[in-house]
């Protein structure tokens, strides 16, 4: 699982393994194309510095990197086909404010300037399954 903190660049490098690439969709927030190993992706599928929220997983490694700057809490990322998103191939990411630091404050569920959701590398899958969808951050 991804784990990051709001307002700084993440970086996921994104495994192909199949002769069929994967569509891997990330909710919320759009990334931009850092690098590919697979020659395919300039090829057929973008170019290098694009900015996607949706990326075949080709053969090789594809690097990509964004900034959680939207929503703290638990952001969603899954296969694009419905079958093998219905059959599991999704997975959450987590986006923390540094331990309580309020690097970013939160506006929107009722309060203005609750901080954003922690986040525990440590915590059970349990700890996971609260959403924080009224949940809006505005980064310095």
């Amino acid at each position: 699982r991804h784990t990051g903190n709001l307002c700084e660049v993440q970086e996921l490098q994104i495994e192909g393994r199949g002769r069929t690439p994967h569509p891997i969709h990330i909710h919320v927030n759009h990334f931009q194309v850092i690098s590919s190993t697979n020659g395919d992706y300039t090829d057929y599928w973008g170019e290098i510095g694009d900015w996607r929220d949706t990326i075949p997983a080709l053969a090789g490694t594809t690097t990509v990197r964004w900034v959680f700057d939207h929503y703290g809490g638990q952001i969603i990322q899954h296969c694009h086909y419905l079958y093998h998103e219905d059959r599991g191939m999704m997975d959450r990411m987590w986006a923390n404010d540094k331990g309580g630091k309020n690097t970013c404050t939160a506006s929107g569920g009722g309060d203005s300037g609750l901080p954003v959701s922690l986040c525990d590398d440590n915590l059970p899958d349990a700890a996971f399954q609260r959403t924080y969808d009224t949940i809006q951050n505005t980064c310095p």
